[in-house]
């Protein structure tokens, strides 16, 4: 079985399914990333009697966004997320080395918090898929994380 075949079974199975609509920006992203060579959408997915809610970002000459498109932009975050854990220690020393004391780059501080906000929906994926399923979407992905899961 191919991983598109075995993407598909997993949403079957589990009985996912997703509404989007484009909005005018994605609070995830800082307010200097909001261009006309983006679009922001809101995803509604739905499983299971759950729902959940994500924003993603696309160039503005991508296709519309498709449940694989999501599921897998949300894994590439979950991605990140498990790769950048435990950096945030180092957030204070990375703003005196490209700001100077007591100067952070705003460049900086959108970095922090886009990474928390992509951080909260990987979280809330996690928990809308449940930790079996949400590991089977990462390992169909090539993304297993590299610490277990929180409990």
């Amino acid at each position: 079985m191919n991983d598109l075949a075995k993407f598909n079974e997993l949403i079957q199975v589990n009985d996912i399914s997703m509404k989007s609509e484009q909005v005018a920006s994605n609070p995830i992203l800082a307010e200097d990333s909001q261009s006309e060579a983006l679009r922001h959408f809101r995803c509604l997915l739905l499983g299971s009697g759950k729902r959940l809610e994500v924003y993603l970002t696309i160039h503005a000459e991508d296709q519309p966004l498709t449940l694989f498109d999501v599921l897998f932009l949300l894994a590439l975050d979950a991605s990140g997320c498990d790769m950048m854990a435990g950096y945030e220690v180092y957030r204070e020393k990375w703003n005196g080395l490209f700001g100077g004391m007591g100067n952070k780059p705003k460049e900086i501080e959108f970095f922090w918090e886009e990474l928390a906000g992509r951080c909260r929906q990987t979280e809330a994926l996690q928990a809308f898929l449940g930790d079996t399923v949400y590991q089977e979407l990462l390992a169909l992905f090539g993304l297993e994380q590299s610490r277990p899961p929180a409990s």
